[in-house]
């Protein structure tokens, strides 16, 4: 979505876009904290913190359950893709009303932020 604003030779025009009801399944969430994985891989910190004995319940994050099925897929690693973001604004001034020649016909001056909000 554009919006393009104008008042006594100055102009501002912001560039919106987003998106919504998407989703994404992470390959590399999975791969990272895939189910089967041991204490000896290299896991997330949480992982070292799971579930170990009723004397170790460890941070509660992670349940003692660990699978060898590490080529299930859940929604786990399954992402809300929804964003929104403010990909352009551009403020700028006609010079025409101050610079007035017979050669030049049209004058601008602009200032552009890109990628200014996500």
């Amino acid at each position: 979505m554009t919006n393009t604003f104008r008042y006594k030779g100055f102009d501002l025009s912001i560039l919106v876009q987003g998106q919504q009801g998407g989703n994404i399944y992470s390959l590399l969430g999975r791969a990272i904290t895939r189910t089967g994985q041991g204490f000896t891989d290299n896991a997330p910190e949480f992982y070292t913190h799971r579930w170990e004995s009723p004397s170790n319940p460890g941070a509660g994050r992670v349940s003692k359950a660990y699978s060898t099925f590490g080529f299930v897929a859940n929604t786990d690693w399954l992402y809300w893709s929804d964003y929104i973001r403010v990909r352009n604004i551009t403020l700028g001034y006609n010079l025409r009303r101050v610079i007035r020649t017979n050669t030049i016909q049209s004058m601008r001056i602009y200032a552009t932020a890109e990628n200014f909000w996500v």
